[in-house]
């Protein structure tokens, strides 16, 4: 159980920092020197479009994120509210790892300029 509070409260200053240095002005030095989109690209946007219930504009910044951490809320909803014993093996891990390299190439490809935050 402290692990989870512990992580909890890592994610929620995560959250809050990377907040505070996007009011700061910082760019994501991988987009400012190779001019490429990373995976994390709009990641603190979709938190504020998220706090200000603009949910497709959270979406547009980034939908990868965004879903992954719907499916997250979701399982653990399941999984501790309604105590649904869920088990996610090594595939699906995989399988998630393979889909955000999918989503970091297409993003930095002009024809999926949608995905671009």
């Amino acid at each position: 159980m402290k692990n989870k509070v512990l992580y909890l409260i890592l994610f929620i200053i995560c959250i809050l920092l990377s907040i505070f240095i996007y009011f700061l002005g910082y760019e994501c030095p991988i987009h400012k020197y190779l001019y490429l989109y990373c995976p994390g690209c709009g990641i603190t946007r979709m938190f504020i479009a998220i706090f200000s219930f603009d949910i497709l504009y959270a979406i547009k910044c980034n939908a990868y994120v965004f879903f992954l951490l719907l499916f997250i809320l979701i399982y653990i909803f399941l999984k501790y509210i309604l105590k649904i014993n869920i088990i996610l093996d090594i595939k699906f891990y995989y399988s998630l790892l393979v889909l955000l390299v999918i989503f970091t190439i297409l993003r930095n490809i002009p024809m999926f300029s949608f995905l671009i935050p």
